[in-house]
């Protein structure tokens, strides 16, 4: 039988060691506005075929998050910004759960689910690159 305390101790080292780094993520992101800091990386994507990647703009969309903007933080990526409840509810649940976050009847790990996200991912970047007004707003 495992030691759960083992397990226990595991997941609190790695829950301080993720919130240390998220504050610091975040004092970086408050700080430094990635349209105008050259340490953040650059979009290989983007740069190599000058189209949106579906993370493209998520920098920026954090920056301005931190700042309390959410409106444009959506502008800048608004797939991101939908996301971002589902990962922060994902990150918890494993700190509180363990690895039994992910089995079980979890409609959030279900292949259908993940499928879905593929699609929706590959259908937002698909959009988001399209000439003309319809979906401009996609772009970061």
């Amino acid at each position: 039988m495992p030691d759960v305390r083992l397990n226990s101790s595991y997941r609190t080292v790695i829950g301080i060691l993720l919130s240390i780094t998220l504050v610091l993520v975040g004092v970086t992101f408050f700080f430094f506005d990635p349209a105008r800091s050259s340490f953040y990386p650059v979009c290989m994507f983007h740069k190599l075929t000058g189209l949106n990647c579906p993370g493209c703009g998520g920098l920026r969309a954090l920056h301005q998050l931190t700042h309390g903007n959410f409106v444009t933080a959506f502008h800048y990526n608004p797939l991101l910004m939908v996301l971002l409840p589902f990962i922060t509810f994902i990150t918890l649940r494993w700190q509180i759960r363990g690895r039994e976050a992910f089995v079980g009847n979890t409609v959030l790990f279900r292949p259908a689910a993940l499928w879905l996200l593929l699609a929706v991912t590959l259908l937002f970047t698909v959009l988001r690159n399209l000439p003309g007004p319809a979906f401009e707003w996609m772009s970061p």
